[in-house]
């Protein structure tokens, strides 16, 4: 899906949602992590409601992932989901739109050759 897009877009900002993104190593594929936590019983709760599992095996999904503290290492932006869906919303607000600044002005540098492409990742 990601090489799609990239061949109809050169710098789209692609959102990736996976709960194992750093401990499959997937993360190295992109320019930036966003991690997005909330306290372990949050957690718990939300992914019972959300995918109707039972207690046991919401548990040994959550113990599966890497600690919150590990994950944060990895992040260069990381959002607080503790406070409900209106702050989330403006955290991510928040952060697509540093995201797209730093697209834009990343190729306007590069347009006018003030930087080297090979200064970035490839994605």
């Amino acid at each position: 899906i990601v090489n799609n897009i990239l061949s109809k877009n050169k710098s789209p900002i692609i959102i990736v949602h996976a709960a194992l993104f750093i401990e499959t190593q997937s993360f190295k594929r992109y320019d930036s992590l966003i991690v997005v936590y909330s306290k372990n019983n949050i957690c718990y709760k939300r992914l019972l409601k959300r995918d109707n599992i039972d207690e046991g095996l919401a548990s040994s999904i959550i113990a599966s992932q890497l600690s919150i503290d590990k994950k944060l290492k990895y992040a260069n932006f990381i959002i607080n989901n503790n406070k409900g869906y209106d702050n989330l919303k403006v955290e991510v607000e928040r952060i697509y739109n540093i995201l797209e600044m730093y697209e834009k002005t990343k190729n306007i540098l590069l347009k006018n050759k003030l930087i080297d492409r090979n200064c970035y990742k490839s994605t």
